[in-house]
């Protein structure tokens, strides 16, 4: 079976929950300031996207890397329309730089390669159970 390293799977459990916990404090923050408008609702539904994707980080899936960089576009979205809006939230802030710098340290560390050589190894094996049985 194909096991990543332990530097690499404290990598995904330690930043996947750190993420988790930054996404969930900037969804309560929203929660908080938040008036009864359909931005609100987009901006709590890219909340949940990133607590979802820094989720699945910790779980060491596959799908971690294209939801953490979908959920960085999406914060620099939120970013952009909240500094244009005349609205600061450092939580988001730091969200969308955290969410930066996780997407590049998947990518230069190797993470993400890992990650899609331990799902092929988990199918192979899958295969050659289901030609034994």
């Amino acid at each position: 079976m194909f096991e990543t390293s332990s530097a690499q799977e404290s990598f995904c459990e330690n930043y996947g929950a750190a993420g988790a916990l930054l996404s969930l404090t900037g969804l309560f923050q929203l929660i908080y300031v938040m008036n009864d408008h359909w931005i609100g609702f987009v901006m709590m539904a890219i909340y949940v996207l990133a607590i979802t994707s820094f989720v699945v980080l910790i779980t060491k899936s596959r799908a971690s890397f294209p939801l953490v960089l979908t959920t960085g576009i999406l914060v620099f979205l939120m970013t952009v329309y909240t500094i244009l809006s005349n609205f600061f939230s450092l939580i988001l802030l730091i969200l969308f730089i955290y969410t930066l710098i996780i997407t590049v340290l998947l990518q230069t560390n190797g993470v993400d390669a890992y990650l899609k050589a331990r799902r092929a190894a988990k199918d192979e094996e899958l295969k050659k159970w289901d030609g034994i049985m």
